[in-house]
Protein backbone atom coordinates (compact mmCIF):
# COMPACT_ATOMS: atom_id res chain seq x y z
CA UNK A 1 0.00 0.00 0.00
CA UNK A 2 1.62 3.86 -1.09
CA UNK A 3 1.06 6.62 1.45
CA UNK A 4 0.65 10.03 1.01
CA UNK A 5 4.07 12.37 0.77
CA UNK A 6 3.78 14.65 3.72
CA UNK A 7 1.07 14.30 6.72
CA UNK A 8 0.11 17.09 8.84
CA UNK A 9 -1.48 16.47 12.48
CA UNK A 10 -5.27 16.82 12.01
CA UNK A 11 -5.81 18.05 15.33
CA UNK A 12 -8.68 15.31 16.15
CA UNK A 13 -7.50 12.57 18.32
CA UNK A 14 -8.54 9.73 17.15
CA UNK A 15 -7.56 10.38 13.72
CA UNK A 16 -3.93 11.89 14.25
CA UNK A 17 -2.41 12.75 11.25
CA UNK A 18 -3.64 13.07 7.58
CA UNK A 19 -2.46 13.89 4.05
CA UNK A 20 -1.30 17.39 4.26
CA UNK A 21 -3.76 18.70 1.93
CA UNK A 22 -6.41 17.49 3.20
CA UNK A 23 -8.55 20.13 5.19
CA UNK A 24 -10.41 19.59 8.74
CA UNK A 25 -14.12 21.17 8.80
CA UNK A 26 -16.74 20.28 11.41
CA UNK A 27 -19.32 18.28 9.83
CA UNK A 28 -21.96 20.93 9.46
CA UNK A 29 -20.30 22.22 6.57
CA UNK A 30 -20.50 19.44 4.45
CA UNK A 31 -24.32 17.89 5.83
CA UNK A 32 -27.79 19.60 6.86
CA UNK A 33 -30.02 18.09 9.49
CA UNK A 34 -32.58 16.12 7.36
CA UNK A 35 -36.26 16.72 9.36
CA UNK A 36 -38.47 16.63 6.49
CA UNK A 37 -41.35 14.51 7.77
CA UNK A 38 -44.17 12.73 6.04
CA UNK A 39 -47.24 14.85 7.34
CA UNK A 40 -49.32 14.47 3.97
CA UNK A 41 -48.19 10.65 3.57
CA UNK A 42 -46.67 11.30 0.04
CA UNK A 43 -44.13 7.92 1.19
CA UNK A 44 -45.43 4.99 2.07
CA UNK A 45 -41.71 2.71 1.82
CA UNK A 46 -40.76 2.66 5.29
CA UNK A 47 -37.45 1.21 6.40
CA UNK A 48 -35.47 0.04 9.32
CA UNK A 49 -31.97 -0.38 10.55
CA UNK A 50 -30.44 -4.11 9.76
CA UNK A 51 -26.62 -4.82 10.48
CA UNK A 52 -25.67 -0.98 9.33
CA UNK A 53 -27.89 -1.12 6.42
CA UNK A 54 -31.74 0.25 5.33
CA UNK A 55 -34.40 -2.26 4.48
CA UNK A 56 -38.00 -2.45 3.93
CA UNK A 57 -40.45 -3.06 6.91
CA UNK A 58 -44.28 -3.86 6.47
CA UNK A 59 -43.72 -4.84 2.72
CA UNK A 60 -47.79 -4.86 1.64
CA UNK A 61 -48.83 -2.93 4.60
CA UNK A 62 -52.15 -1.56 4.93
CA UNK A 63 -51.08 2.47 4.91
CA UNK A 64 -54.64 3.40 6.72
CA UNK A 65 -53.15 0.60 9.52
CA UNK A 66 -50.50 2.66 10.22
CA UNK A 67 -50.87 6.48 8.65
CA UNK A 68 -50.77 8.02 12.47
CA UNK A 69 -47.37 6.42 12.81
CA UNK A 70 -45.91 6.80 9.18
CA UNK A 71 -47.06 10.58 8.98
CA UNK A 72 -44.56 11.54 11.54
CA UNK A 73 -41.65 9.63 10.13
CA UNK A 74 -38.55 10.98 8.61
CA UNK A 75 -38.89 11.33 4.42
CA UNK A 76 -35.29 9.88 3.12
CA UNK A 77 -33.38 11.10 -0.06
CA UNK A 78 -31.39 8.89 -1.65
CA UNK A 79 -27.56 9.67 -0.37
CA UNK A 80 -29.27 10.70 2.81
CA UNK A 81 -26.80 9.29 5.86
CA UNK A 82 -28.98 7.54 8.83
CA UNK A 83 -27.48 7.24 12.32
CA UNK A 84 -29.15 5.12 15.27
CA UNK A 85 -28.42 7.45 17.85
CA UNK A 86 -30.48 5.67 20.50
CA UNK A 87 -29.44 3.81 23.37
CA UNK A 88 -25.83 4.86 22.97
CA UNK A 89 -24.71 3.05 26.38
CA UNK A 90 -25.43 -0.27 23.81
CA UNK A 91 -22.31 -1.85 22.16
CA UNK A 92 -23.62 -2.04 18.38
CA UNK A 93 -20.42 -1.52 17.12
CA UNK A 94 -20.77 -0.43 13.26
CA UNK A 95 -24.17 -0.63 12.92
CA UNK A 96 -25.67 3.09 13.78
CA UNK A 97 -24.74 4.18 10.46
CA UNK A 98 -26.23 3.69 7.41
CA UNK A 99 -26.98 5.08 3.89
CA UNK A 100 -29.97 5.24 1.58
CA UNK A 101 -30.06 4.28 -1.56
CA UNK A 102 -33.84 4.77 -2.16
CA UNK A 103 -36.61 7.28 -1.15
CA UNK A 104 -38.47 6.10 2.07
CA UNK A 105 -39.17 7.06 5.37
CA UNK A 106 -38.00 6.02 8.91
CA UNK A 107 -38.47 6.89 12.71
CA UNK A 108 -37.93 10.04 13.76
CA UNK A 109 -36.12 8.92 16.52
CA UNK A 110 -33.21 8.44 14.12
CA UNK A 111 -31.05 11.07 13.00
CA UNK A 112 -31.03 11.38 9.19
CA UNK A 113 -28.00 14.31 7.50
CA UNK A 114 -28.30 15.18 3.67
CA UNK A 115 -24.76 15.84 1.89
CA UNK A 116 -24.58 19.06 0.53
CA UNK A 117 -22.81 19.91 -3.33
CA UNK A 118 -19.20 18.66 -3.55
CA UNK A 119 -19.95 15.42 -1.15
CA UNK A 120 -19.21 11.87 -1.62
CA UNK A 121 -22.29 10.38 0.56
CA UNK A 122 -20.47 7.07 0.49
CA UNK A 123 -17.39 8.56 1.60
CA UNK A 124 -18.89 10.13 4.40
CA UNK A 125 -20.89 6.73 5.54
CA UNK A 126 -17.54 5.00 5.55
CA UNK A 127 -16.05 7.41 7.48
CA UNK A 128 -19.05 7.62 9.93
CA UNK A 129 -19.12 3.95 10.32
CA UNK A 130 -15.51 4.55 10.92
CA UNK A 131 -16.54 6.82 13.71
CA UNK A 132 -19.39 3.88 14.95
CA UNK A 133 -16.54 1.53 15.11
CA UNK A 134 -14.35 3.78 17.37
CA UNK A 135 -17.28 4.14 19.74
CA UNK A 136 -17.15 7.98 18.91
CA UNK A 137 -20.88 8.66 19.49
CA UNK A 138 -21.12 6.92 22.61
CA UNK A 139 -20.04 10.15 24.02
CA UNK A 140 -22.48 12.26 22.43
CA UNK A 141 -25.50 10.93 23.76
CA UNK A 142 -27.20 13.29 26.21
CA UNK A 143 -30.84 12.24 28.34
CA UNK A 144 -31.71 9.28 30.27
CA UNK A 145 -31.91 6.79 26.58
CA UNK A 146 -28.20 8.68 25.69
CA UNK A 147 -29.38 10.02 22.31
CA UNK A 148 -27.34 11.72 19.77
CA UNK A 149 -28.49 15.07 18.32
CA UNK A 150 -27.72 17.16 15.39
CA UNK A 151 -26.49 19.92 17.74
CA UNK A 152 -24.19 17.80 19.21
CA UNK A 153 -23.11 16.01 15.96
CA UNK A 154 -22.81 18.85 13.88
CA UNK A 155 -19.96 20.63 15.77
CA UNK A 156 -18.05 17.57 15.55
CA UNK A 157 -14.87 17.80 13.12
CA UNK A 158 -14.30 15.75 10.45
CA UNK A 159 -12.05 15.51 7.34
CA UNK A 160 -12.60 16.97 4.12
CA UNK A 161 -10.28 15.28 1.06
CA UNK A 162 -10.57 16.54 -2.36
CA UNK A 163 -13.94 15.33 -4.12
CA UNK A 164 -11.88 13.63 -6.73
CA UNK A 165 -10.08 11.38 -4.06
CA UNK A 166 -12.98 10.91 -1.49
CA UNK A 167 -14.72 9.42 -5.09
CA UNK A 168 -11.20 7.31 -5.73
CA UNK A 169 -11.59 6.02 -1.80
CA UNK A 170 -14.77 4.76 -2.61
CA UNK A 171 -14.30 2.99 -5.52
CA UNK A 172 -11.37 1.38 -3.67
CA UNK A 173 -13.07 0.64 -0.77
CA UNK A 174 -16.01 -0.95 -2.32
CA UNK A 175 -13.95 -3.24 -4.89
CA UNK A 176 -11.81 -4.54 -1.82
CA UNK A 177 -14.57 -5.07 0.75
CA UNK A 178 -16.69 -6.82 -2.19
CA UNK A 179 -13.91 -9.19 -2.38
CA UNK A 180 -13.72 -9.49 1.58
CA UNK A 181 -17.56 -9.73 1.91
CA UNK A 182 -17.17 -12.55 -0.63
CA UNK A 183 -14.79 -14.73 1.81
CA UNK A 184 -16.81 -14.31 4.74
CA UNK A 185 -20.27 -15.25 2.50
CA UNK A 186 -18.26 -18.43 1.60
CA UNK A 187 -17.23 -19.27 5.42
CA UNK A 188 -20.33 -18.29 6.85
CA UNK A 189 -21.78 -21.14 4.40
CA UNK A 190 -19.25 -23.54 5.49
CA UNK A 191 -20.50 -22.36 9.08
CA UNK A 192 -23.97 -23.51 8.36
CA UNK A 193 -23.25 -26.71 6.70
CA UNK A 194 -21.35 -27.76 9.93
CA UNK A 195 -24.59 -26.43 11.54
CA UNK A 196 -26.41 -28.54 9.63
CA UNK A 197 -24.01 -31.46 9.77
CA UNK A 198 -24.12 -31.83 13.68
CA UNK A 199 -27.77 -31.64 13.94
CA UNK A 200 -27.87 -34.63 11.35
CA UNK A 201 -25.06 -36.22 13.41
CA UNK A 202 -27.18 -36.35 16.87
CA UNK A 203 -30.13 -37.30 14.76
CA UNK A 204 -29.00 -40.38 13.19
CA UNK A 205 -27.04 -41.58 16.07
CA UNK A 206 -29.58 -40.37 18.53
CA UNK A 207 -32.70 -42.46 17.04
CA UNK A 208 -30.55 -45.01 15.19
CA UNK A 209 -27.83 -46.41 17.72
CA UNK A 210 -24.44 -47.04 16.68
CA UNK A 211 -24.59 -50.71 15.12
CA UNK A 212 -25.82 -49.92 11.42
CA UNK A 213 -26.62 -53.67 11.38
CA UNK A 214 -29.20 -54.30 13.67
CA UNK A 215 -32.46 -55.27 12.97
CA UNK A 216 -35.03 -52.47 12.96
CA UNK A 217 -38.58 -52.37 13.45
CA UNK A 218 -41.35 -49.46 13.03
CA UNK A 219 -41.03 -47.11 16.38
CA UNK A 220 -44.90 -45.47 15.45
CA UNK A 221 -43.41 -42.19 16.01
CA UNK A 222 -43.67 -40.50 12.80
CA UNK A 223 -40.93 -38.22 12.81
CA UNK A 224 -37.81 -41.22 14.13
CA UNK A 225 -39.27 -44.10 11.70
CA UNK A 226 -37.58 -46.85 12.54
CA UNK A 227 -35.50 -47.69 15.52
CA UNK A 228 -33.70 -50.74 16.75
CA UNK A 229 -35.48 -53.94 17.14
CA UNK A 230 -34.65 -53.83 20.92
CA UNK A 231 -35.29 -50.29 22.28
CA UNK A 232 -38.55 -49.76 23.24
CA UNK A 233 -40.83 -46.48 22.84
CA UNK A 234 -42.55 -45.42 26.26
CA UNK A 235 -44.30 -41.66 27.16
CA UNK A 236 -41.83 -39.09 28.34
CA UNK A 237 -43.38 -39.59 31.23
CA UNK A 238 -41.67 -43.03 32.53
CA UNK A 239 -38.37 -41.18 32.26
CA UNK A 240 -38.71 -37.82 33.44
CA UNK A 241 -40.76 -35.55 35.83
CA UNK A 242 -41.07 -32.21 36.17
CA UNK A 243 -38.83 -30.06 38.78
CA UNK A 244 -41.26 -27.61 40.21
CA UNK A 245 -39.04 -26.67 43.09
CA UNK A 246 -39.01 -23.10 43.18
CA UNK A 247 -36.71 -21.10 45.68
CA UNK A 248 -39.03 -19.15 48.27
CA UNK A 249 -36.15 -19.73 50.56
CA UNK A 250 -33.77 -18.29 48.51
CA UNK A 251 -31.40 -20.81 49.26
CA UNK A 252 -29.80 -20.67 45.73
CA UNK A 253 -28.22 -17.61 43.81
CA UNK A 254 -26.50 -18.92 41.18
CA UNK A 255 -28.88 -17.67 38.48
CA UNK A 256 -28.65 -19.31 34.65
CA UNK A 257 -30.34 -17.74 31.68
CA UNK A 258 -30.57 -19.62 28.02
CA UNK A 259 -27.65 -18.68 26.01
CA UNK A 260 -27.92 -20.61 22.13
CA UNK A 261 -28.84 -24.06 23.64
CA UNK A 262 -26.73 -23.61 26.85
CA UNK A 263 -27.11 -21.87 29.92
CA UNK A 264 -24.76 -19.62 31.34
CA UNK A 265 -24.70 -17.66 34.36
CA UNK A 266 -26.46 -13.97 34.33
CA UNK A 267 -26.23 -11.16 37.12
CA UNK A 268 -22.48 -12.59 38.33
CA UNK A 269 -21.76 -10.88 41.52
CA UNK A 270 -25.36 -8.61 41.61
CA UNK A 271 -26.53 -7.90 45.21
CA UNK A 272 -29.31 -10.92 45.62
CA UNK A 273 -31.53 -8.06 48.37
CA UNK A 274 -31.98 -6.07 44.65
CA UNK A 275 -33.72 -9.52 43.28
CA UNK A 276 -35.00 -11.06 46.04
CA UNK A 277 -38.61 -11.13 45.10
CA UNK A 278 -37.69 -12.43 41.43
CA UNK A 279 -34.89 -14.82 42.31
CA UNK A 280 -37.29 -16.38 45.44
CA UNK A 281 -39.43 -17.34 42.29
CA UNK A 282 -37.50 -19.41 40.34
CA UNK A 283 -36.88 -22.97 39.67
CA UNK A 284 -34.22 -24.29 41.85
CA UNK A 285 -32.16 -26.76 38.65
CA UNK A 286 -29.71 -29.72 40.02
CA UNK A 287 -27.17 -31.19 37.65
CA UNK A 288 -28.41 -33.22 34.87
CA UNK A 289 -32.14 -31.44 34.72
CA UNK A 290 -33.69 -30.79 31.37
CA UNK A 291 -35.14 -27.29 30.57
CA UNK A 292 -36.99 -26.11 27.79
CA UNK A 293 -37.63 -23.17 26.06
CA UNK A 294 -41.02 -23.35 25.48
CA UNK A 295 -41.95 -19.68 25.48
CA UNK A 296 -42.97 -18.08 22.26
CA UNK A 297 -43.32 -21.48 20.09
CA UNK A 298 -44.36 -19.19 16.93
CA UNK A 299 -40.90 -17.90 16.96
CA UNK A 300 -38.44 -20.05 15.05
CA UNK A 301 -34.96 -20.78 16.51
CA UNK A 302 -34.48 -24.00 15.75
CA UNK A 303 -32.21 -26.11 18.21
CA UNK A 304 -31.85 -23.42 20.58
CA UNK A 305 -34.83 -24.33 22.63
CA UNK A 306 -33.15 -27.23 25.20
CA UNK A 307 -29.88 -27.09 27.53
CA UNK A 308 -28.69 -29.64 29.83
CA UNK A 309 -27.96 -28.35 33.63
CA UNK A 310 -24.47 -28.84 34.45
CA UNK A 311 -24.54 -27.36 37.82
CA UNK A 312 -26.62 -26.55 40.98
CA UNK A 313 -28.79 -23.49 40.27
CA UNK A 314 -31.91 -21.40 39.50
CA UNK A 315 -33.94 -20.03 36.61
CA UNK A 316 -36.81 -18.75 35.53
CA UNK A 317 -40.17 -20.63 35.86
CA UNK A 318 -41.74 -19.18 32.58
CA UNK A 319 -39.38 -21.95 31.42
CA UNK A 320 -39.78 -26.05 32.01
CA UNK A 321 -37.44 -27.78 33.76
CA UNK A 322 -37.64 -32.00 33.93
CA UNK A 323 -35.86 -34.12 35.87
CA UNK A 324 -34.55 -37.39 34.59
CA UNK A 325 -35.59 -40.80 36.54
CA UNK A 326 -32.95 -43.70 37.51
CA UNK A 327 -31.76 -45.49 34.97
CA UNK A 328 -31.78 -43.07 32.36
CA UNK A 329 -28.86 -40.65 30.53
CA UNK A 330 -29.90 -37.36 30.85
CA UNK A 331 -27.34 -36.21 28.20
CA UNK A 332 -28.62 -38.56 25.55
CA UNK A 333 -32.35 -37.36 26.23
CA UNK A 334 -30.58 -33.53 26.04
CA UNK A 335 -29.78 -35.21 22.50
CA UNK A 336 -33.19 -36.30 21.68
CA UNK A 337 -34.67 -33.37 22.84
CA UNK A 338 -32.38 -31.36 21.14
CA UNK A 339 -33.23 -33.18 17.79
CA UNK A 340 -37.28 -33.17 18.42
CA UNK A 341 -36.42 -29.09 18.77
CA UNK A 342 -34.58 -29.11 15.32
CA UNK A 343 -37.39 -31.02 13.48
CA UNK A 344 -39.90 -28.30 15.08
CA UNK A 345 -41.91 -30.87 17.26
CA UNK A 346 -42.80 -28.39 19.73
CA UNK A 347 -44.19 -26.17 17.78
CA UNK A 348 -47.49 -27.92 17.51
CA UNK A 349 -47.61 -28.50 21.47
CA UNK A 350 -47.89 -24.59 22.50
CA UNK A 351 -51.14 -23.45 24.04
CA UNK A 352 -52.05 -19.83 25.02
CA UNK A 353 -51.51 -16.64 23.40
CA UNK A 354 -47.79 -16.89 23.65
CA UNK A 355 -47.85 -20.44 22.53
CA UNK A 356 -46.12 -21.77 25.69
CA UNK A 357 -45.17 -25.91 25.98
CA UNK A 358 -46.86 -27.48 29.35
CA UNK A 359 -45.34 -30.19 30.99
CA UNK A 360 -49.25 -31.88 31.00
CA UNK A 361 -48.40 -31.67 27.15
CA UNK A 362 -44.58 -33.04 26.92
CA UNK A 363 -45.01 -35.39 29.20
CA UNK A 364 -47.89 -37.29 26.58
CA UNK A 365 -45.47 -37.77 23.59
CA UNK A 366 -43.57 -40.91 22.82
CA UNK A 367 -39.97 -41.50 23.31
CA UNK A 368 -37.73 -44.00 22.43
CA UNK A 369 -35.79 -45.74 24.65
CA UNK A 370 -32.75 -47.88 24.87
CA UNK A 371 -30.78 -49.69 26.71
CA UNK A 372 -29.19 -47.67 29.40
CA UNK A 373 -25.85 -48.93 28.39
CA UNK A 374 -26.48 -47.90 24.62
CA UNK A 375 -27.82 -44.42 26.25
CA UNK A 376 -24.41 -43.82 28.03
CA UNK A 377 -22.69 -44.93 24.41
CA UNK A 378 -24.68 -43.40 21.97
CA UNK A 379 -24.36 -39.90 24.15
CA UNK A 380 -20.41 -40.31 24.25
CA UNK A 381 -20.02 -40.77 20.41
CA UNK A 382 -21.80 -37.87 19.98
CA UNK A 383 -19.86 -35.62 22.26
CA UNK A 384 -16.60 -36.52 20.23
CA UNK A 385 -18.57 -36.23 16.97
CA UNK A 386 -19.96 -32.98 18.11
CA UNK A 387 -16.12 -31.93 19.48
CA UNK A 388 -14.56 -32.57 16.23
CA UNK A 389 -17.48 -30.14 14.11
CA UNK A 390 -17.47 -27.68 16.99
CA UNK A 391 -13.33 -27.16 16.37
CA UNK A 392 -14.15 -26.26 12.93
CA UNK A 393 -16.65 -23.78 13.63
CA UNK A 394 -14.65 -22.59 16.32
CA UNK A 395 -11.89 -22.13 13.74
CA UNK A 396 -14.51 -20.35 11.10
CA UNK A 397 -15.62 -17.99 13.45
CA UNK A 398 -12.04 -16.94 14.09
CA UNK A 399 -11.09 -16.80 10.57
CA UNK A 400 -14.86 -14.45 9.87
CA UNK A 401 -13.70 -11.97 12.65
CA UNK A 402 -10.18 -11.82 11.11
CA UNK A 403 -11.88 -10.79 8.17
CA UNK A 404 -14.63 -8.29 9.39
CA UNK A 405 -11.55 -6.70 11.71
CA UNK A 406 -9.53 -6.72 7.93
CA UNK A 407 -12.41 -5.24 6.09
CA UNK A 408 -12.95 -2.63 9.43
CA UNK A 409 -9.24 -1.76 9.38
CA UNK A 410 -9.14 -0.94 5.44
CA UNK A 411 -12.21 1.24 5.23
CA UNK A 412 -10.36 3.34 8.73
CA UNK A 413 -6.83 3.54 7.25
CA UNK A 414 -8.58 4.68 3.49
CA UNK A 415 -10.77 7.26 4.81
CA UNK A 416 -8.49 8.87 7.18
CA UNK A 417 -5.70 9.00 4.84
CA UNK A 418 -3.50 6.58 6.12
CA UNK A 419 -3.22 5.22 2.62
CA UNK A 420 -2.90 6.64 -0.86
CA UNK A 421 -5.37 4.76 -2.82
CA UNK A 422 -4.86 7.39 -5.98
CA UNK A 423 -1.09 6.10 -6.48
CA UNK A 424 -0.90 2.89 -8.87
Amino acid sequence: MHIYNAYKDSGIKWIGEIPEHWEVKRLASCFTENKKTNSDLSVIEAYKFYYGTLVRKDVGIDVKDVKDTYSKYTVLRPNDIVINGLNLNYDFVSQRVAISNNRGIITSAYLAITPRKNVSPQYYCYLLKTMDCHKLFHGMGTGIRLTLSYGELKKQPIVIPPLSEQEAIVDFIDRKASKIDAYIADKERELQLLGELKQTEIANVVTKGLNPNAPMKDSGIPWIGIIPEHWEVKRLASCFTENKKTNSNLSVIEAYKFYYGTLVRKDEGIDVKEVKDTYSKYTVLEPNDIVINGLNLNYDFVSQRVAISNNRGIITSAYLAITPKKSVSPQYYCYLLKTMDSCKLFHGMGTGIRLTLSYDELKKQSIIIPPHSEQEAIAEQIKTRISEIESLVADLQQQIAYLKELKQRLIADAVTGKINVTEK
